[in-house]
C-alpha cells in the first residue's frame, strides 16, 4: 500500500508567491521614495550652504568696502561710468547696480585694504557710489544746519561653483 506524500498539491496555486511578491514591490516603492527624498534634502542642503557662503562673502565686502581709502580719503576720483567702481549716482533712473560691468569695473574685496582672501569662494567685488550731500538741519531757530557725505555700497558675492549669486546693499557714513 503506497502513500501519498503529496496531499493537496492539486489545489495550491501559489497565492503565497503573489502575496510575497506584491509585499516585496511595496517595500520596493517605499525605499525608492525613502532614497529620493533624502537625495532632494542632501541638494536643498547643499544650496542653502552655498547662499550662506555667498551671503557671508558679500558681506564681508561691505565691511571692507567701508574701510576703503576711497571713503576715508574722500577721493575726487568718482564719476559717471563707475571707473575703477567709483560712481557717482545714476542720472537716468537705472540703478547704477544694474548697469555697472561688475567683471570690470567693480573693486576686488582686499585689492584696496590688503583684507585676506575668503577660502572657498571667488573674491566678492564691490562699488561706492557718492551720494549727495545729506543735510541736517539744526536743532533750535537760526542755528545752522550741517551737511555730511554718505556712500552707498553695494557687494556682489558668488557661491561655491558660481552657480549662487548674492548683491548686498548699505549706506554708509563716516
Amino acid at each position: 500500500m503506497a502513500i501519498s506524500a503529496h496531499h493537496g498539491s492539486k489545489k495550491q496555486r501559489g497565492t503565497a508567491l503573489i502575496v510575497s511578491l506584491l509585499i516585496l514591490l511595496v517595500l520596493t516603492i517605499l525605499g525608492v521614495a525613502a532614497m529620493s527624498t533624502t537625495t532632494m534634502e542632501e541638494k536643498m542642503a547643499g544650496n542653502s550652504r552655498k547662499i550662506d557662503l555667498a551671503f557671508q562673502s558679500a558681506e564681508s565686502a561691505l565691511r571692507d568696502a567701508q574701510t576703503d581709502p576711497a571713503i576715508k580719503n574722500d577721493l575726487t576720483a568718482f564719476d559717471s561710468t563707475c571707473t575703477n567702481g567709483l560712481c557717482l549716482p545714476s542720472v537716468t533712473g537705472t540703478p547704477v547696480w544694474d548697469t555697472v560691468n561688475w567683471s570690470t569695473n567693480a573693486r576686488i574685496y582686499g585689492a584696496y585694504t590688503g583684507a585676506t582672501a575668503i577660502p572657498g569662494v571667488p573674491a566678492p567685488v564691490y562699488i561706492i557710489e557718492k551720494m549727495p550731500p545729506v543735510v541736517t538741519p539744526g536743532n533750535n531757530l537760526g542755528q545752522a544746519g550741517s551737511s555730511s557725505q554718505v556712500y552707498r555700497i553695494t557687494s556682489r558675492a558668488t557661491g561655491p561653483g558660481g552657480v549662487v549669486v548674492v548683491e548686498l546693499q548699505s549706506v554708509y557714513k563716516p
